[in-house]
């Protein structure tokens, strides 16, 4: 069961040679698994290297180093930090200074 017509230029099939669609017959691939890579693939590399991945910042980076500082010398002073109080740390920290934030 290969791609309609309609669909073959779409995917890539027709610039790229019949590689896709031969990938979709031997390894029984949906179509629609394929369409993102192909599409990736269409870019030019300086578009790949632009590409941002992960979750937008919150704080800057200076703001993100005084919590570091912050809490390296709650640690140089004996005081235990869990991951718990290092987020509720930052949510405060983002809410004291009226920056804008996901954190619940």
């Amino acid at each position: 069961m290969g791609p309609r017509k309609d669909e073959g230029s779409y995917l890539g099939y027709e610039e790229q040679g019949n590689e896709q669609l031969q990938n979709v017959e031997v390894f029984s691939l949906p179509q629609t698994t394929l369409q993102p890579y192909v599409k990736d693939r269409q870019k030019s590399s300086s578009e790949a290297i632009k590409t941002k991945l992960g979750r937008k910042q919150v704080l800057s980076c200076e703001a993100e180093s005084d919590l570091a500082e912050h809490c390296l010398l709650v640690e140089r002073k004996f005081f235990g930090l869990t991951m718990a109080v290092v987020m509720h740390l930052v949510y405060l920290f983002a809410v004291r200074n009226g920056i804008k934030n996901q954190f619940s």
